[in-house]
Parts: structure tokens; C-alpha cells; sequence
């Protein structure tokens, strides 16, 4: 039988290249395929306990975490659309560390307790850690900033009145 290794969301511990394998939170665990499922999943518990925390960050125009979320549904490319909460979109084309990222601030928002949500993940192969000691500068990294900063982008020219797409000139 394979055994799991197990990490939770309090843990300081970069899981960028593991494979997730079910996580628990809410004392349900549940299957998922990868970090995206997971993530998606957990979002769509915390709405279920308060819509109010996510739509608000989608709809400010703060910094942070909001950058993350949007109400725009002209938005499509790397944004999905939240299982309980179809108004709100969540850019979802990140690296791992930054969905944790993501649900450790709306962790603090919701006052859940991070050591809570515990992943399960399919068993390290020797030179895991070799691998993401090499993926910090990686390209990965390079596309989570360019996320970012289409994530500022759209939410400038929302503010400002513009199409959220540019149009043809």
C-alpha cells in the first residue's frame, strides 16, 4: 500500500512538483486530482460558510489577495468561475505556492485555523526536493507574476471604465 505524506496548510514547507492526493478540512477529506481541484474545493467550503468574505475582495479595488478575484465575467482566460458563488472568478493559472498562499490570507479573513486544512500527498521520490530547489526561478514563477500583473491590469481598466478585453484598434 502507498503511503501518504501529509503537510498542512500551517506548515511551512514548499509542495511546488508533489502530487496532491486528497486533502481534509472540515473533518471531510476528499479525492482531487490536483492543486487546482483542491483549491477550487476548499473556496467553494469557505463560500458556503460566508459569500460575503470572497465577493467582497472581488469587488474592491484593493491590493493583496483581491488581485486574485474578480466579478467580471468578461474575464476568461485563467480565471474560473467559484462552485457556489458564479458571480466571483479566481485566477486559478498559478503555481501551488501561490494557491497556498492564497487560502493562508483568506484562512486569516474567515479566522479558520490553517493547521486544519491538511493535505495528503503521493509519496516523494528521492530528488523531489533537488527538483524544487531548482524550480524557484523557473518559468513557472516568471508565468505567476505575468498573472499578477494581468490580474492588475484587468482591475485598472475595469476601475477606470474600459472593456476589461482590449478590442481591436
Amino acid at each position: 500500500m502507498k503511503q501518504l505524506d501529509v503537510y498542512s496548510l500551517a506548515d511551512d514547507e514548499d509542495l511546488t512538483g508533489r502530487q496532491i492526493a486528497s486533502f481534509t478540512f472540515k473533518n471531510t477529506t476528499q479525492p482531487v486530482k490536483n492543486w487546482k481541484e483542491m483549491f477550487l474545493k476548499v473556496l467553494q467550503i469557505l463560500c458556503a460558510e460566508d459569500k460575503g468574505v470572497i465577493t467582497k475582495l472581488a469587488a474592491s479595488d484593493e491590493k493583496g489577495i483581491a488581485l486574485w478575484f474578480t466579478t467580471d465575467s468578461s474575464v476568461s482566460h485563467g480565471m474560473n468561475p467559484l462552485p457556489g458563488l458564479a458571480e466571483v472568478y479566481v485566477w486559478t493559472n498559478n503555481s501551488t505556492q501561490v494557491k497556498l498562499s492564497i487560502l493562508s490570507r483568506l484562512f486569516e479573513l474567515y479566522d479558520e485555523d490553517p493547521s486544519n486544512l491538511v493535505f495528503y500527498l503521493c509519496e516523494s521520490k528521492e530528488g523531489d526536493s533537488k527538483r524544487r530547489r531548482n524550480k524557484r526561478n523557473s518559468p513557472r514563477q516568471s508565468r505567476d507574476w505575468l498573472g499578477l500583473l494581468f490580474c492588475v491590469n484587468l482591475r485598472l481598466r475595469v476601475l477606470r471604465g474600459a472593456p476589461a478585453e482590449p478590442g481591436p484598434d
